[in-house]
């Protein structure tokens, strides 16, 4: 193999890398939108329903980015649980948080 042809190769995993991580950051906002919203109108809890496809981006496993969203939205301290393959269930009632 040619070192333009490994170049290449690496240029597009590096590509579908950086796609993918994008495309994580915007369900994690997305999700994060939708708490705020939520909270907004004085609610300590919500659905989000990751969507099946998302205009102008590449296809992706909706199972697997569920599971992306819940791992980051746990991490930042809400109670999450995961519902459905494409639902989750998420909170952020303080006395649920803390029991």
């Amino acid at each position: 193999m040619s070192s333009s042809t490994i170049d290449e190769i690496i240029s597009i995993q590096k590509k579908r890398s950086d796609r993918q991580i994008e495309l994580k950051s915007k369900h994690l906002s997305m999700a994060k939108e939708k708490i705020v919203n939520y909270a907004n109108f004085g609610k300590k809890q919500c659905i989000y329903v990751v969507p099946q496809f998302l205009v102008g981006y590449s296809p992706y496993d909706v199972n697997g980015m569920t599971k992306s969203v819940y791992k980051a939205l746990k991490k930042e301290g809400f109670l999450v649980s995961i519902l459905t393959s494409e639902c989750l269930y998420i909170s952020w009632d303080v006395s649920k948080l803390y029991k």
